[in-house]
C-alpha cells in the first residue's frame, strides 16, 4: 500500500479535526485525572489557528488520498519547560486504529516523524520535545526509537477534598 506524507492545507481540517476528536478520546479515557465527558470540541478552530501559524506546522499521513494520521508541531521560546534553547515541541501526533494494520505502518510513523524533526530543523531549532501520558507506553517506546530521551517526569498525586 502506497502513501503520502506531507504538508497539511486548510482542505484537511476536517480529517486532522476528526482525527483529533479520536485521539482525545483515547487518550483521555485512560487518563485516571481526566473526570471530563468524553466528547472534544473545537478541533476547527485550534487546527484552523494551527494550520495559519508560521510557528506550526501539520504533517499528514494519506493512504488513497484518506488522511490516516498527523503530526503537528510547533516552535517555542525557551521558558520553564525548557531552560536551555528555544525548542521545537510536538503537540499532538495519531495514526487511526483502523490504519495501524497497514504492512506500512512503521514506515509512516517514522516518515511523519522525520517530517517534523526536518521542519524544526528547517526552522532553526536545537530541539524538539514530545509529552506522553504515563499509561502510553507505546508512544514512549516509539519515542525513545526515534531517538528522544527522558528529560522531565511530572508527578501527580491527587488531594482529598476533605
Amino acid at each position: 500500500m502506497d502513501y503520502l506524507i506531507r504538508v497539511a492545507n486548510i482542505n484537511d481540517l476536517d480529517s486532522i479535526a476528526k482525527l483529533w476528536e479520536k485521539l482525545s478520546i483515547d487518550q483521555m479515557s485512560k487518563d485516571p485525572y481526566y473526570k471530563g465527558d468524553l466528547v472534544f470540541s473545537g478541533g476547527y478552530s485550534q487546527f484552523k489557528q494551527a494550520l495559519n501559524s508560521d510557528n506550526c506546522c501539520i504533517f499528514v499521513a494519506e493512504v488513497n488520498n484518506i488522511v490516516i494520521g498527523f503530526i503537528e508541531v510547533w516552535l517555542y521560546q525557551k521558558d520553564f519547560y525548557f531552560f536551555i534553547d528555544d525548542y521545537a515541541y510536538i503537540l499532538h501526533f495519531f495514526i487511526d486504529p483502523d490504519a495501524r494494520r497497514s504492512e506500512n505502518i512503521l514506515s509512516i510513523i517514522y516518515n511523519l516523524f522525520e517530517a517534523a524533526l526536518n521542519w524544526a530543523i528547517e526552522k532553526g531549532s536545537r530541539y524538539i520535545i514530545a509529552d506522553a501520558f504515563a499509561h502510553n507506553i507505546r508512544i514512549m517506546k516509539l519515542l525513545e526509537r526515534v531517538g528522544f530521551e527522558s528529560y522531565r517526569i511530572r508527578y501527580v498525586k491527587e488531594l482529598s477534598s476533605k
